[in-house]
């Protein structure tokens, strides 16, 4: 399960150029910034052809004081630190922001106001993929606060009228567990593999139509 970024994609809709210098606020986890890391710099290869790469400025965070906070529900410290290291990128002179994380575009209309460069938005990243392979009905894989908060549902719901399905209560825990204890870790296990591909997290077949399909977001 890998997070993917559409970059250029993004970029055209936000009225971007390329190259840009784009700031990464990563190591949310590691594991799956070197996936942002890897992914923008192949589509601007692609793009711009030759030895091109992107100009990206990144902060890595230390995942154990990030998941500290998200354990406490202490948002708002959360929420500030996430700022400030954006404002740390804008003055090394980052252009744009990348989140390297689902959960933390919970604080996205913060680091937009307060450290003022544009963002990358994951949710209209990830709606214009799916827009593109004319799906309608989406699953949506993630944390807790990922699956069951407004912050990322209502923006796919809102502004690209996708209808968005997360799994039953009682498959939510264990994704979130697995996501912290594994992915996050670099490690998954084959009990977690069993887990997702048993049916687990499904949602009601009263729900399920054929343009339907799962997304993983941490």
């Amino acid at each position: 399960m890998k997070t993917h970024l559409p970059v250029a994609s993004s970029n055209q809709a936000q009225g971007l150029t390329l190259p840009r210098r784009v700031g990464l606020l990563g190591g949310v986890s590691w594991h799956s910034t070197l996936e942002y890391y890897k992914i923008i710099n192949t589509v601007v290869q692609q793009n711009l052809g030759g030895l091109h790469s992107a100009e990206i400025i990144m902060f890595s965070f230390n995942f154990a004081e990030v998941e500290e906070h998200q354990r406490r529900g202490d948002w708002e410290s959360l929420t500030n630190l996430i700022v400030d290291e954006g404002l740390r990128l804008k003055n090394a002179g980052a252009q744009c922001l990348v989140i390297c994380s689902n959960t933390l575009h919970m604080m996205a209309d913060d680091v937009i106001e307060r450290v003022g460069v544009p963002l990358i938005h994951i949710a209209d990243s990830t709606a214009e993929l799916i827009l593109v392979q004319r799906i309608t009905q989406l699953g949506l894989l993630g944390t807790r606060p990922t699956m069951e908060g407004d912050f990322y549902t209502d923006r796919l719901r809102k502004r690209y009228n996708l209808e968005v399905i997360i799994p039953p209560p009682e498959a939510r825990g264990e994704i979130h567990r697995v996501i912290f204890e594994e992915l996050c870790k670099g490690d998954i296990r084959d009990e977690a593999r069993v887990f997702f591909e048993g049916g687990n997290i499904r949602a009601s077949p009263k729900r399920s139509r054929r343009n339907h399909s799962w997304m993983y977001r941490d």
